[in-house]
């Protein structure tokens, strides 16, 4: 699945003080129909004291709608909204997490879209089982992916080697650390969408 058929969006640089009504409330002040689904967690740096939310909308038009919200002011910050979900994006993320689950797409894939359902005709319905059904068998684990440039075929070709990805995963893995020290797992899908 393509960033572009999502209707969910990343958003970021978000204050540590912003509750989920208040996001809610700034997304419907802007005529952008969320649905209940908002997951707010801390990015996980020591470094970085802001919230990340996953968005999931009542349709891709108001994710749509949503992207140009980026750059708006709330609580003081201007916010970051997209739905490409390049680098690391935590997904969920328990008070104290012994564990980090970091889901890794293939060649062509997508960070959120690999991992997510959407039923055609159902407005408002995607499933992701990462953050959706993993945390309650996972109890002590933050869930993230990790989002590169993966195209094959055409003008967003990417002209970074595997290597190069592995680079960049494992020095945002030690950015988002920081000090911290737990367990990784990774996963990946090997797959390869030429549609």
């Amino acid at each position: 699945m393509q960033p572009k058929d999502l209707a969910t969006v990343r958003v970021s640089n978000l204050s540590p003080s912003l509750g989920v009504s208040r996001l809610h409330s700034f997304l419907d002040r802007q005529n952008v129909n969320a649905t209940s689904n908002i997951s707010l967690c801390s990015h996980g740096s020591a470094k970085d004291s802001s919230l990340v939310a996953t968005v999931t909308f009542q349709s891709q038009s108001s994710a749509k709608k949503a992207l140009n919200l980026n750059g708006r002011l709330l609580a003081g910050r201007n916010v970051s909204i997209e739905r490409g979900f390049m680098g690391l994006a935590v997904l969920a993320a328990p008070e104290d997490p012994m564990l980090d689950i970091i889901a890794v797409h293939g060649l062509n894939g997508h960070a959120y879209g690999t991992w997510a359902h959407h039923e055609d005709g159902q407005s408002g319905f995607e499933a992701m089982w990462l953050p959706d059904f993993l945390p309650g068998n996972v109890k002590n684990a933050r869930i993230l992916v990790y989002g590169y440039n993966s195209a094959l075929l055409g003008s967003n070709t990417s002209v970074s080697s595997v290597k190069d990805f592995a680079h960049d995963l494992l020095q945002r893995i030690i950015d988002d650390r920081a000090d911290q020290v737990r367990y990784a797992l990774f996963f990946g899908i090997n797959t390869c969408d030429l549609g």
